[in-house]
C-alpha cells in the first residue's frame, strides 16, 4: 500500500502544481526565479493637448478610445505574481490567479473589461509582415514616411515617418506593443497598427494585448507589458490592491507636445507642428530634471530617459525651400501615393472580383458537363 499511497501523492502535487487556482510552492518558487525582476512597462499617459492633432479622434474610431485616458497607478508585485500563477491552455485565453481568487479571460472579455472594441481581424506577428486585408507593407511604408524610394520590405526607423505617425508610434511602443528599449526601430506589426489607425481600418486590440502576455509570459528576458490594464483587470476579478509596491501615476512621462520638443519639432509662426531644422522654426529647448529621469528609469527598468527620443533630423542646406513651400510640397506628395493606392487596391479588388465570377462561371460549366456526361 505504501508504493500506491506514495504515487498518488505525486499525482496530487503534480495536479496541483498545474492548477492555477493552487497556492502550490511551486507557484511561489516560479515567482521567485523567474518573474520576480522582471521589468514592468507602464503605459505612458497621453497629454490632453494631443487633441490639436487629433490623436484623441483616432483612438476613438477605432473604438479605443478608454486607452487613451488611462492614468493609473500600478502593481508591480501584484503584476509578476500573476505572470508566475498564469497558464496558457487554448489560446488565445489567459488563465491564472490572484488572492485564491481565479481570473480567466479571452478576446471577447478582455475588451468588456477595458471598455474597448473586439472588432477586426485577429493578426499578431513579431518578425515577419503582418498579413491582413487592405494592408500592403511598401504602400504604408510610402504613405507614413512621405517617401516612396524605400526599397521594398525595407524596415524603417521613427525618425522617417511623418509627425502624426511618429507620435502613434510612439504611443504603440509604449502603451499597445510595449518594450523597454529600442524605441527608434519601427517593426512591422508596429507599423501595421499605425496604418490601420491612420486609415481607420479596424484590427483586434485584446487579441493582439493576449498574444503579447502570452509572449512576455514564455520570453525570459521581455518586459511585463500593461501596467495600468492590468489593475482594471485585477479590480474586475475583485483583486484587492494592496502593498507598499504602489507605484503612483506620473504625469511628468505623459506623451504630449514637450515630447514634441524632445523630438525636435518646433510650432512655426502658423501654429503648426514642424521639424526644427526647417526654416523659420522657433525652438525653445526643454531640459529633463533629474527627478524625472530617476521615474522613468524606474518605470522601464533598463530604459534611459535620453533613449526616449531620437536622434535630431539632419540639418538642411541654404538651398532647402521655406518651412511652408516644404509642406505645401510634402502635403501634395503624399496626396498623389494616396491616390496611387487607392487606385491600385480598386484594381486589385476588381481583379478579385472578376475571379470569382469567372470561377463561379467555371463551376456551372462543369456541373453542367457532369449532369451530361455522368461519370462511368
Amino acid at each position: 500500500m505504501a508504493p500506491k499511497k506514495c504515487l498518488r501523492r505525486t499525482e496530487s502535487r503534480s495536479k496541483q502544481a498545474n492548477d492555477p487556482t493552487s497556492s502550490s510552492s511551486d507557484n511561489i518558487q516560479r515567482f521567485l526565479s523567474d518573474f520576480s525582476n522582471r521589468a514592468i512597462c507602464v503605459e505612458r499617459g497621453l497629454g490632453n493637448d494631443l487633441s490639436a492633432l487629433g490623436i484623441d479622434t483616432l483612438f476613438a474610431e477605432m473604438g479605443w478610445y478608454s486607452l487613451y485616458e488611462y492614468k493609473k497607478p500600478t502593481y508591480p508585485k501584484l503584476m509578476r505574481m500573476f505572470f508566475a500563477n498564469m497558464r496558457v491552455n487554448v489560446e488565445p485565453r489567459i488563465i491564472s490567479t490572484l488572492q485564491g481568487n481565479p481570473i480567466e479571460f479571452n478576446c471577447a472579455v478582455l475588451a468588456d473589461i477595458l471598455g474597448i472594441s473586439n472588432d477586426g481581424p485577429r493578426v499578431f506577428e513579431i518578425k515577419i509582415i503582418p498579413t491582413i486585408e487592405g494592408f500592403i507593407y511598401d504602400y504604408a511604408v510610402a504613405l507614413l514616411t512621405g517617401n516612396n524610394e524605400f526599397a521594398p520590405g525595407a524596415k524603417i526607423k521613427s525618425q522617417d515617418l511623418l509627425l502624426r505617425p511618429r507620435l502613434l508610434h510612439r504611443i504603440i511602443a509604449h502603451n499597445i506593443l510595449p518594450k523597454k528599449e529600442h524605441y527608434d526601430k519601427v517593426t512591422f506589426m508596429e507599423l501595421c497598427l499605425i496604418d490601420c489607425m491612420i486609415q481607420r481600418r479596424p484590427i483586434n486590440l485584446p487579441y493582439i494585448m493576449i498574444r503579447n502576455m502570452i509572449l512576455a509570459y514564455n520570453q525570459k528576458q521581455k518586459a511585463l507589458p500593461y501596467g495600468q490594464v492590468f489593475i482594471t483587470i485585477f479590480e474586475h476579478f475583485d483583486i484587492l490592491l494592496t502593498g507598499t509596491d504602489k507605484k503612483p501615476y506620473s504625469d511628468k512621462t505623459e506623451i504630449d507636445t514637450t515630447t514634441l520638443t524632445r523630438m525636435k519639432y518646433v510650432l512655426n509662426e502658423n501654429g503648426e507642428w514642424i521639424q526644427g531644422h526647417q526654416e523659420g522654426a522657433h525652438a525653445e529647448e526643454e531640459h529633463v530634471s533629474a527627478e524625472e529621469e530617476e521615474n522613468v528609469a524606474e518605470d522601464q527598468g533598463e530604459d534611459e530617459f535620453t533613449n526616449l527620443f531620437e536622434s535630431p533630423p539632419p540639418a538642411s542646406s541654404p538651398d532647402e525651400p521655406s518651412a511652408s513651400g516644404w509642406s505645401h510640397r510634402m502635403e501634395s506628395r503624399l496626396t498623389h501615393i494616396e491616390a496611387d493606392m487607392r487606385h491600385m487596391r480598386d484594381s486589385h479588388e476588381a481583379f478579385q472580383t472578376e475571379m470569382r465570377t469567372d470561377m463561379q462561371e467555371l463551376k456551372e460549366m462543369m456541373a453542367s458537363l457532369l449532369s451530361q456526361y455522368p461519370s462511368p
